[in-house]
Protein backbone atom coordinates (compact mmCIF):
# COMPACT_ATOMS: atom_id res chain seq x y z
CA UNK A 1 0.00 0.00 0.00
CA UNK A 2 1.47 3.34 -1.07
CA UNK A 3 1.64 6.41 1.23
CA UNK A 4 -1.20 8.04 -0.73
CA UNK A 5 -3.40 5.02 0.06
CA UNK A 6 -2.73 5.09 3.79
CA UNK A 7 -4.76 8.23 4.54
CA UNK A 8 -8.07 7.12 2.96
CA UNK A 9 -7.60 3.64 4.45
CA UNK A 10 -7.10 5.03 7.96
CA UNK A 11 -10.02 7.44 7.59
CA UNK A 12 -12.15 4.50 6.40
CA UNK A 13 -11.14 2.54 9.52
CA UNK A 14 -12.12 5.43 11.79
CA UNK A 15 -15.48 5.91 10.08
CA UNK A 16 -16.03 2.16 10.01
CA UNK A 17 -15.65 2.18 13.79
CA UNK A 18 -18.16 5.04 14.04
CA UNK A 19 -20.55 3.00 11.88
CA UNK A 20 -20.24 -0.02 14.17
CA UNK A 21 -20.88 2.19 17.20
CA UNK A 22 -24.12 3.39 15.58
CA UNK A 23 -25.27 -0.14 14.67
CA UNK A 24 -27.38 -0.66 17.86
CA UNK A 25 -29.36 2.46 16.91
CA UNK A 26 -29.88 0.98 13.43
CA UNK A 27 -31.21 -2.24 14.97
CA UNK A 28 -33.72 -0.15 16.94
CA UNK A 29 -34.79 1.57 13.74
CA UNK A 30 -33.18 4.91 14.64
CA UNK A 31 -31.20 7.14 12.23
CA UNK A 32 -31.21 4.51 9.49
CA UNK A 33 -30.32 7.05 6.78
CA UNK A 34 -27.35 8.28 8.79
CA UNK A 35 -26.06 4.74 9.29
CA UNK A 36 -26.37 4.02 5.58
CA UNK A 37 -24.54 7.29 4.81
CA UNK A 38 -21.69 6.26 7.13
CA UNK A 39 -21.48 2.85 5.45
CA UNK A 40 -21.47 4.43 1.98
CA UNK A 41 -18.71 6.89 2.84
CA UNK A 42 -16.62 4.01 4.20
CA UNK A 43 -17.14 2.26 0.87
CA UNK A 44 -16.14 5.39 -1.07
CA UNK A 45 -13.03 5.81 1.06
CA UNK A 46 -11.99 2.21 0.51
CA UNK A 47 -12.36 2.79 -3.24
CA UNK A 48 -9.73 5.52 -2.84
CA UNK A 49 -7.21 2.79 -1.91
CA UNK A 50 -5.43 1.75 -5.10
CA UNK A 51 -5.46 -2.08 -4.77
CA UNK A 52 -9.17 -2.06 -3.87
CA UNK A 53 -10.03 0.40 -6.65
CA UNK A 54 -8.11 -1.58 -9.27
CA UNK A 55 -9.77 -4.84 -8.20
CA UNK A 56 -13.31 -3.41 -8.19
CA UNK A 57 -12.85 -1.49 -11.42
CA UNK A 58 -11.51 -4.62 -13.07
CA UNK A 59 -14.76 -6.38 -12.21
CA UNK A 60 -16.70 -3.51 -13.80
CA UNK A 61 -14.77 -3.53 -17.05
CA UNK A 62 -11.62 -1.58 -16.23
CA UNK A 63 -12.83 1.76 -17.65
CA UNK A 64 -13.00 3.73 -14.35
CA UNK A 65 -16.75 3.31 -14.02
CA UNK A 66 -15.99 2.69 -10.36
CA UNK A 67 -14.84 6.29 -10.03
CA UNK A 68 -18.14 7.57 -11.41
CA UNK A 69 -20.14 5.36 -9.05
CA UNK A 70 -18.18 6.60 -6.01
CA UNK A 71 -18.70 10.25 -6.96
CA UNK A 72 -22.44 9.82 -7.54
CA UNK A 73 -22.69 7.95 -4.24
CA UNK A 74 -20.95 10.90 -2.56
CA UNK A 75 -23.89 13.09 -3.59
CA UNK A 76 -26.34 10.66 -1.99
CA UNK A 77 -24.22 10.62 1.16
CA UNK A 78 -24.43 14.40 1.44
CA UNK A 79 -28.16 14.29 0.79
CA UNK A 80 -28.68 11.86 3.68
CA UNK A 81 -26.23 13.47 6.11
CA UNK A 82 -27.20 17.09 5.54
CA UNK A 83 -30.91 16.30 5.59
CA UNK A 84 -30.43 14.49 8.92
CA UNK A 85 -28.48 17.44 10.35
CA UNK A 86 -31.26 19.84 9.39
CA UNK A 87 -33.92 17.54 10.86
CA UNK A 88 -31.97 17.18 14.11
CA UNK A 89 -32.42 20.89 14.83
CA UNK A 90 -36.02 21.01 13.58
CA UNK A 91 -35.30 23.13 10.52
CA UNK A 92 -37.78 22.01 7.81
CA UNK A 93 -36.79 25.05 5.74
CA UNK A 94 -33.24 23.71 5.48
CA UNK A 95 -34.52 20.20 4.76
CA UNK A 96 -36.48 21.67 1.84
CA UNK A 97 -33.45 23.56 0.52
CA UNK A 98 -31.35 20.40 0.67
CA UNK A 99 -33.66 17.71 -0.68
CA UNK A 100 -36.47 19.54 -2.48
CA UNK A 101 -36.87 22.56 -4.73
CA UNK A 102 -33.53 24.16 -5.51
CA UNK A 103 -31.63 21.44 -3.66
CA UNK A 104 -33.16 18.67 -5.77
CA UNK A 105 -32.44 20.69 -8.92
CA UNK A 106 -28.78 21.13 -7.90
CA UNK A 107 -28.48 17.44 -7.06
CA UNK A 108 -29.91 16.25 -10.37
CA UNK A 109 -28.09 18.84 -12.48
CA UNK A 110 -24.72 18.22 -10.81
CA UNK A 111 -25.16 14.44 -11.10
CA UNK A 112 -26.10 14.67 -14.79
CA UNK A 113 -23.15 16.95 -15.53
CA UNK A 114 -20.84 14.63 -13.63
CA UNK A 115 -21.99 11.67 -15.72
CA UNK A 116 -21.81 13.69 -18.97
CA UNK A 117 -18.27 14.95 -18.30
CA UNK A 118 -17.21 11.40 -17.41
CA UNK A 119 -18.49 10.15 -20.77
CA UNK A 120 -16.72 13.00 -22.60
CA UNK A 121 -13.42 12.32 -20.80
CA UNK A 122 -10.96 9.91 -22.37
CA UNK A 123 -10.28 7.37 -19.60
CA UNK A 124 -9.96 4.00 -21.37
CA UNK A 125 -7.98 2.13 -18.71
CA UNK A 126 -8.15 1.82 -14.92
CA UNK A 127 -6.40 4.73 -13.20
CA UNK A 128 -6.73 5.42 -9.47
CA UNK A 129 -8.45 8.78 -9.03
CA UNK A 130 -8.13 9.24 -12.80
CA UNK A 131 -4.66 10.56 -11.97
CA UNK A 132 -3.33 9.27 -15.26
CA UNK A 133 -5.78 11.51 -17.11
CA UNK A 134 -5.69 14.71 -15.08
CA UNK A 135 -4.40 16.69 -18.08
CA UNK A 136 -7.73 16.07 -19.80
CA UNK A 137 -9.94 19.17 -19.27
CA UNK A 138 -13.05 16.98 -19.21
CA UNK A 139 -11.61 15.07 -16.26
CA UNK A 140 -11.09 18.33 -14.36
CA UNK A 141 -14.64 19.43 -15.20
CA UNK A 142 -15.91 16.02 -14.07
CA UNK A 143 -14.10 16.29 -10.74
CA UNK A 144 -15.40 19.82 -10.13
CA UNK A 145 -19.00 18.96 -11.03
CA UNK A 146 -19.00 15.91 -8.75
CA UNK A 147 -18.60 18.13 -5.65
CA UNK A 148 -21.04 20.93 -6.55
CA UNK A 149 -23.97 19.44 -4.62
CA UNK A 150 -21.81 18.72 -1.56
CA UNK A 151 -20.58 22.32 -1.61
CA UNK A 152 -24.16 23.59 -1.97
CA UNK A 153 -25.45 21.55 1.00
CA UNK A 154 -22.49 22.61 3.11
CA UNK A 155 -23.12 26.28 2.39
CA UNK A 156 -26.81 25.88 3.28
CA UNK A 157 -26.02 24.39 6.71
CA UNK A 158 -23.14 26.64 7.74
CA UNK A 159 -25.08 29.63 9.20
CA UNK A 160 -27.25 27.33 11.33
CA UNK A 161 -24.32 25.21 12.52
CA UNK A 162 -22.21 28.18 13.55
CA UNK A 163 -25.21 29.75 15.32
CA UNK A 164 -25.84 26.49 17.20
CA UNK A 165 -22.17 26.20 18.16
CA UNK A 166 -22.34 29.65 19.80
CA UNK A 167 -25.72 29.14 21.48
CA UNK A 168 -25.10 29.31 25.23
CA UNK A 169 -28.41 27.55 25.85
CA UNK A 170 -27.17 24.42 24.09
CA UNK A 171 -25.24 21.78 26.11
CA UNK A 172 -21.48 22.03 25.65
CA UNK A 173 -21.01 18.69 23.91
CA UNK A 174 -23.67 19.63 21.35
CA UNK A 175 -21.97 22.96 20.72
CA UNK A 176 -18.71 21.12 20.10
CA UNK A 177 -20.49 18.71 17.75
CA UNK A 178 -22.02 21.53 15.72
CA UNK A 179 -18.74 23.47 15.70
CA UNK A 180 -16.77 20.49 14.38
CA UNK A 181 -19.37 19.82 11.72
CA UNK A 182 -19.40 23.48 10.69
CA UNK A 183 -15.62 23.46 10.32
CA UNK A 184 -15.85 20.32 8.21
CA UNK A 185 -18.51 21.78 5.94
CA UNK A 186 -16.46 24.96 5.54
CA UNK A 187 -13.72 22.83 4.01
CA UNK A 188 -16.15 21.25 1.53
CA UNK A 189 -17.47 24.54 0.09
CA UNK A 190 -14.34 25.49 -1.94
CA UNK A 191 -13.62 21.97 -3.28
CA UNK A 192 -15.21 22.50 -6.75
CA UNK A 193 -13.24 25.73 -7.18
CA UNK A 194 -10.02 24.04 -6.07
CA UNK A 195 -10.62 21.35 -8.69
CA UNK A 196 -11.09 24.04 -11.33
CA UNK A 197 -7.76 25.52 -10.22
CA UNK A 198 -6.18 22.41 -11.75
CA UNK A 199 -6.60 24.17 -15.09
CA UNK A 200 -3.85 26.51 -13.84
CA UNK A 201 -1.73 24.24 -11.62
CA UNK A 202 -1.64 20.49 -11.01
CA UNK A 203 -0.71 21.01 -7.34
CA UNK A 204 -4.32 22.00 -6.61
CA UNK A 205 -5.29 18.32 -6.45
CA UNK A 206 -3.21 17.92 -3.26
CA UNK A 207 -5.34 20.56 -1.54
CA UNK A 208 -8.51 18.73 -2.52
CA UNK A 209 -7.40 15.58 -0.67
CA UNK A 210 -6.36 17.60 2.39
CA UNK A 211 -9.66 19.47 2.54
CA UNK A 212 -11.87 16.45 1.86
CA UNK A 213 -10.35 13.92 4.25
CA UNK A 214 -10.23 16.48 7.06
CA UNK A 215 -13.83 17.50 6.35
CA UNK A 216 -15.05 13.90 6.36
CA UNK A 217 -13.50 13.25 9.78
CA UNK A 218 -14.85 16.46 11.30
CA UNK A 219 -18.36 15.97 9.95
CA UNK A 220 -18.40 12.34 11.14
CA UNK A 221 -17.19 13.22 14.65
CA UNK A 222 -20.06 15.69 15.12
CA UNK A 223 -22.92 13.14 15.05
CA UNK A 224 -20.83 10.77 17.16
CA UNK A 225 -20.51 13.40 19.89
CA UNK A 226 -24.27 13.99 19.72
CA UNK A 227 -24.81 10.23 20.12
CA UNK A 228 -22.51 10.18 23.14
CA UNK A 229 -24.47 13.08 24.65
CA UNK A 230 -27.76 11.20 24.17
CA UNK A 231 -26.29 8.08 25.79
CA UNK A 232 -25.08 10.13 28.76
CA UNK A 233 -28.53 11.67 29.21
CA UNK A 234 -30.22 8.26 29.01
CA UNK A 235 -27.74 6.81 31.52
CA UNK A 236 -28.32 9.78 33.84
CA UNK A 237 -32.10 9.37 33.72
CA UNK A 238 -31.78 5.62 34.33
CA UNK A 239 -29.65 6.22 37.43
CA UNK A 240 -32.04 8.91 38.70
CA UNK A 241 -35.02 6.54 38.50
CA UNK A 242 -33.16 3.50 39.86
Amino acid sequence: MSPTDVVPFLVALVLGTFTLIRTPSLVRGQNTALWIAHALIVGCLLLAVTPIYVAVDGLLGGTNFTNLISHLAFNLIFLAVCRQVAQSVARPDLVHKISQGVGLFVLLTASCLTAAFFVLADTPATSMGLNGYREDPWVIAYKAASFVYAAYCSAILLPMLFAESRNSGTPGIHRWAKGLMATGFVLVVPVPVIHLAEFATATARTWVDLFLYTAILLVAVGPLLALVARKRRSYGRARATA
